[in-house]
């Protein structure tokens, strides 16, 4: 069977990616594919700024607190300090909801479902190596009938990109399969290369490819 891909969708934050993860799961559901995984949805203040941020499943609805801007939870902060003087605060993120986002997702792709969303990855994971960073490892061993939806800021689509390939590097030395784990079927999909209206439709056919 030939392996369903990892899309890498990137797009400015507030740009609309997790809008349209939630649109392609909706119409890969309606398709008749079986999804898992998350989306995380920001709350803003009056000026537009984020000061929380969800995790939701995607398919029961059930969200949790991630992170919340100027506060401790117990995790890792981004940014570490304030990028200015009397700039936004780091956010705080949670421990127990990274560690329920990443059990979600993990039994998500241990399952072998036709699509798994994880959005998304960010600094947190790529510049600390803390967060959601052990789900690299977990869509790199996905199943081959299991294609990937990952967002990510366009500033670390490659090196998220270069992260996943080196975890399926991994996977493939330790399961003796060397190269021929390695996932060649990933690939980065800009959010505005598409209308709108026409991002659900342009993913699905990344996703699912004839």
């Amino acid at each position: 069977m030939k392996r369903r891909p990892l899309v890498v969708l990137t797009g400015a934050r507030g740009g609309g990616k997790t809008y349209a993860c939630v649109a392609a799961a909706r119409k890969a559901a309606e398709l008749g594919y079986r999804i898992g995984g998350f989306v995380s949805r920001s709350e803003r203040d009056a000026r537009g700024v984020p000061t929380s941020i969800r995790i939701e499943e995607i398919v029961t609805g059930e969200s949790r607190l991630l992170a919340r801007r100027g506060a401790r939870l117990g995790g890792p902060s981004w940014p570490p300090s304030p990028s200015r003087p009397g700039g936004p605060e780091p956010f705080g993120f949670s421990p127990s909801t990274l560690a329920w986002a990443i059990e979600l997702a993990a039994r998500a792709l241990a399952s072998g479902p036709d699509l798994v969303v994880v959005d998304e990855i960010g600094p947190v994971e790529l510049e600390l190596g803390e967060g959601l960073f052990p789900l690299l490892a977990a869509i790199a061993a996905r199943a081959p009938e299991t294609a990937a939806l990952v967002t990510v800021r366009p500033s670390l689509a490659s090196r998220l990109a270069a992260a996943i390939r080196c975890a399926s590097a991994g996977a493939g030395a330790a399961a003796g399969a060397g190269e021929a784990a390695i996932d060649r079927e990933s690939r980065i999909v800009d959010l505005e290369a598409a209308p709108r209206e026409k991002r659900a439709e342009s993913l699905i056919e990344n996703l699912f490819p004839l």
